[in-house]
């Protein structure tokens, strides 16, 4: 038991000082996901995470009543499309989205750098935190 304690409180402390590293990196950090379909065809890269080269953050929807052109979402990190956001000459709104024909018909695209993972679920961040406390305070608790 003391041994198991031992790695779990190694554990822990690697994990403190993780959560405090990223937290104090100065590129904001996005989710990257893709899932869509074209022709039929349901693609998805899987859930990953990417630093913010640009700064910001992308959330595209592909939305096209032709079934033949893609149809679903991007998430990831900006390259290229972000480029005057916020500014409504650009087309950007007060979100900071904008239509964007490039995704389809109906397809949108929007940027972001308010807080890292901002192009996912806004509750997607808390989740993330609410779950590290209740797993501390537990590992803190069960361990005496």
């Amino acid at each position: 038991m003391s041994m198991l304690h031992s790695v779990a409180t190694q554990c822990s402390i690697v994990f403190i000082f993780l959560v405090i590293f990223v937290r104090l990196s100065d590129a904001t950090e996005c989710i990257s996901f893709h899932d869509f379909s074209e022709s039929g065809q349901n693609r998805r890269i899987n859930l990953g995470f990417c630093g913010a080269s640009t700064g910001y953050c992308v959330r595209a929807i592909y939305a096209d009543p032709d079934y033949s052109k893609k149809n679903g979402f991007s998430l990831g990190c900006d390259k290229t499309d972000c480029v005057g956001v916020g500014n409504p000459i650009f087309g950007w709104d007060a979100q900071g989205c904008k239509k964007n024909t490039d995704f389809g018909a109906n397809g949108f695209i929007c940027c972001c750098n308010s807080h890292d993972h901002c192009n996912g679920a806004q509750s997607y961040s808390t989740f993330i935190m609410t779950f590290t406390s209740i797993f501390i305070f537990l590992f803190l608790f069960l361990r005496r």
